[in-house]
């Protein structure tokens, strides 16, 4: 019995990381893809570097980040430095300072999935061109 439980335990966090199987279109990846087609007309001013804790792993954590924060518009792009077992990871986003400031993409990383993720030592640069 008890093994029966653990697997399926282990079933519900792989799946849960792994989300669709390919092929397996849904409404959320059409909404996620327009989302993604629309921040590459973004040319950004700034990027934003922090520190992240909350992330379990960068293909789940990662994908709802990047859904939350296109669709708050004026991001172009977001890279991870992503570690298992590591309290904090790197987070890059890639901004239109006139179109989102930086405040606002932090209040969105920290109140998205009830406050799941942390945000340190962020700090913004701007990008020479």
């Amino acid at each position: 019995m008890k093994n029966v439980i653990l697997l399926a335990g282990l079933a519900f966090f792989f799946a849960a990381c792994t989300g669709n199987k390919a092929g397996q279109a849904t409404n959320e990846d059409t909404t996620v893809q327009e989302q993604a087609d629309n921040h590459k007309s973004v040319v950004p001013t700034s990027v934003l570097s922090a520190e992240i804790a909350g992330m379990s792993c960068v293909k789940g954590c990662g994908s709802s980040i990047r859904k939350e924060l296109y669709g708050n518009g004026g991001i172009s792009k977001v890279e991870y430095d992503f570690e298992e077992n590591r309290e904090f990871n790197g987070i890059k986003v890639y901004y239109d300072e006139n179109q989102i400031s930086e405040d606002e993409i932090i209040l969105a990383l920290t109140t998205m999935e009830e406050h799941k993720y942390t945000i340190e030592n962020p700090h913004s640069e701007k990008i020479e061109k």
